[in-house]
């Protein structure tokens, strides 16, 4: 600096060293002065920036992270409108569905539509269902003013279900084997100990009784050649209609090996196979009836009328036991 005094100049400090003079600050010391307060802006702006980035920053994960908390909730909600739904669409389908409504017309039937429901069957030939709906009429309305008119009806209706078993039997082979106490019926001249599917039967019913009373039919598919067919598929064809069974080999073929040849064949139970009766019904009543027993190769057999017609007897003889 320079003094304002006696101009001794490249002084330091606040007064003169020469005279003694109290010294003023020259621009250039101003402008260094300057330069140092604007650093010191600028660091404490840029402080600023940097804390002001890291807030930023902050309350950026944070709306973000809220972010992700909306979006899955809002799919929880969608996930639990959409079980609601389908909860109530499911109630509504059990509600409308056969069964159901089948099940609530029985319900809401009154004593008189009952009793007109089992005449009608008793007429019909029906007395197994005709029995069983003047049964319910009575468990449910004993003290109805038809009871008695109903109970007439109800042992009427065993003693003619009773009747057209015993004609139907009369047209069937029957034994009692008491290691089983089960009743084996077969069509009359059958056996009731071996498999009687042959060349010529292809197709062969059975009724086994048990003690209690209690019936299965049972459906032997089956052929004797010289040939094996390992048959893994029954195809059946009744009029413009097909069917199959699937043949599992270890379970459900059986075979044995025979001078001149070898059999092989297929037993189906009605309490194991809901789609029996039905199956055997629409092959009975057939007028083209074929069974093709598909393996390695094939074997092709036209339903002759005999088995037709044993078909037909114990479908409705077990009928008489259910």
């Amino acid at each position: 600096m320079k003094c304002p005094s006696c101009d001794t100049d490249g002084l330091t400090g606040i007064y003169c060293s020469n005279c003694g003079a109290r010294l003023t600050p020259t621009d250039e010391v101003n402008n260094s002065n300057s330069e140092t307060s604007e650093k010191n802006i600028s660091i404490e702006n840029e402080a600023y920036v940097i804390d002001k980035s890291g807030y930023l920053q902050k309350r950026e994960v944070g709306l973000t992270a809220k972010k992700i908390y909306i979006f899955f909730g809002i799919i929880a909600v969608i996930i639990l409108i959409s079980i609601i739904n389908n909860t109530n669409q499911n109630a509504v389908k059990k509600t409308n569905s056969p069964e159901t409504n089948k099940t609530q017309a029985v319900q809401k039937e009154n004593p008189e539509e009952l009793y007109n429901k089992g005449q009608d069957q008793f007429k019909q030939g029906n007395y197994k269902e005709a029995e069983q709906t003047f049964k319910s009429l009575l468990n449910k309305y004993p003290n109805s003013n038809i009871s008695t008119d109903a109970k007439k009806m109800l042992d009427s209706s065993v003693i003619e279900l009773d009747k057209k078993k015993n004609k139907l039997l009369e047209n069937t082979t029957s034994i009692y084997d008491e290691m089983d106490d089960v009743t084996i019926i077969v069509p009359k001249g059958y056996s009731t100990k071996y498999i009687n599917t042959n060349k010529n039967i292809n197709i062969s019913p059975e009724i086994r009784v048990t003690k209690f009373g209690l019936a299965n039919l049972i459906i032997t598919v089956g052929f004797d050649q010289n040939d094996w067919i390992f048959t893994d598929r029954v195809i059946f064809k009744a009029d413009e209609e097909k069917f199959e069974w699937v043949i599992d080999s270890l379970k459900d073929r059986q075979s044995q090996v025979f001078m001149g040849g070898i059999a092989e064949w297929i037993r189906k139970i009605s309490s194991l196979d809901k789609d029996l009766i039905n199956q055997m019904e629409k092959l009975a009543n057939a007028k083209d009836a074929k069974i093709r027993f598909q393996g390695q190769g094939y074997r092709d057999h036209v339903v002759r009328d005999d088995e037709k017609a044993n078909l037909l007897l114990f479908l409705e003889l077990y009928k008489c036991y259910q």
